[in-house]
């Protein structure tokens, strides 16, 4: 067999480098590749049929259009192309703000007034201020005929929890509702069966007052704080139906927030006996009310930032 000349054989070794090269650059690069492109014609061709099947629009400048409406119905506003003279939308970012604000007002105000953030309340407030804060209120409603008992109430001077802040929104709680029963003319029913002794050393029944378990909201499970936190109290009434009235009007104006979620009623017949005939009139009723407060631990759901006070964060005066 004739030998090949030095020139050929170089253009074969190069012929065969190439070919390796190319099967290479194939099987790691253009194949792949290939799948790739395939496999996106196939999800583009499938997302365009769940779209047209969702009612989505598919031309661009009208889904443009329809982003910018949502966008204005989260942010607020007035719409793109709208009239001057239209009123601008209320976002549902400002809606929930504010939603937050009415709801969680009553507390907040009450933290403003103390502490110069919901941070240094949460934190900072003590057992001796809750102690200090629940003798107070107990003096105060025992001078209305209302005496607490921890085993009715829940609540009591010794009470154990890691969150001594709630203890005292719950304090702040009982007392707002409280004032605002007797300035509707209600008055809270006694259990006979729990006896507790004054200062004096006089027996008086305990009042029908108990707080439920504080419900704590998180926006996602791993969440350390809450959201959103519902401290629910049930309160045993009696007294006219127009008072039960002022009092479900009190409960839910002004900075009051204060949402009913159970209510029962029962009537206290009124017996008479005159000398023509025997009548008997409802003018009493009794009512078992629970309610809810509620609170936001971090501040921002009041809608405005927490005002600096010189003053520091203590409920108890100096020295106590």
């Amino acid at each position: 067999m004739k030998k090949w000349p030095r020139q050929h054989v170089r253009l074969f070794i190069a012929l065969l480098i190439m070919l390796v090269v190319l099967v290479a650059t194939h099987i790691l690069f253009v194949r792949p590749l290939a799948v790739k492109v395939r496999s996106d014609r196939a999800y583009i061709s499938n997302t365009k049929n769940e779209l047209g099947h969702s009612g989505w629009p598919l031309d661009p400048g009208r889904l443009e259009t329809y982003v910018q409406l949502k966008k204005t119905e989260l942010e607020g506003g007035r719409p793109d192309g709208a009239l001057k003279d239209k009123k601008e939308i209320t976002g549902i970012k400002q809606k929930s703000q504010q939603i937050l604000q009415r709801c969680t007002g009553t507390l907040s105000s009450s933290v403003k007034k103390i502490f110069e953030t919901h941070s240094d309340f949460t934190h900072d407030v003590t057992r001796l201020d809750y102690q200090e804060e629940y003798n107070n209120l107990e003096i105060k409603l025992a001078s209305r005929d209302i005496y607490l008992s921890e085993s009715i109430l829940g609540l009591g001077e010794k009470t154990q929890t890691q969150n001594i802040y709630q203890l005292v929104l719950q304090v702040w709680v009982l007392d707002k509702l409280t004032t605002l029963v007797t300035q509707s003319g209600l008055r809270v029913q006694a259990d006979d069966k729990v006896i507790i002794q004054d200062e004096k050393g006089r027996k008086k029944p305990a009042a029908r007052l108990q707080f439920m378990p504080v419900t704590e909201y998180r926006l996602y499970d791993e969440d350390k704080s809450p959201y959103v936190m519902a401290i629910p109290i049930r309160l045993a009434l009696y007294g006219t139906v127009e008072s039960l009235y002022s009092f479900l009007g009190k409960i839910q104006s002004g900075d009051n927030f204060f949402p009913v979620s159970q209510i029962q009623m029962s009537l206290v017949p009124d017996i008479r006996n005159d000398d023509t005939q025997l009548s008997v009139e409802a003018r009493i009723i009794k009512v078992e009310i629970e309610c809810s407060a509620f609170y936001f631990p971090t501040g921002e759901g009041s809608g405005e930032p927490v005002r600096s006070k010189p003053a520091p964060p203590k409920i108890l005066p100096e020295g106590a």
